[in-house]
């Protein structure tokens, strides 16, 4: 009589697990995912940066090279 309920409580562990794992996997994606996004963003930040002191650059040179003439 014991059988059956051993075999109810070992599938209702491993699927216990099966659905831990899957959740465990999923917010690691989720993880993950966010953390690139960041990267991504951290990068495009700094390209924005580059180009205002190029802007910045290019309008000085041009205010100087007004100015002497």
């Amino acid at each position: 009589m014991d059988q059956p309920r051993t075999k109810i409580f070992l599938a209702g562990g491993f699927l216990a697990l099966l659905i831990l794992m899957v959740g465990l996997t999923v917010m690691g994606g989720a993880v993950l995912s966010a953390l690139y996004g960041d990267i991504d963003a951290g990068a495009r930040s700094a390209e924005k940066v580059r180009m205002v002191y190029a802007m910045r650059k290019a309008i000085r040179q041009r205010n100087s090279s007004t100015l002497r003439v």
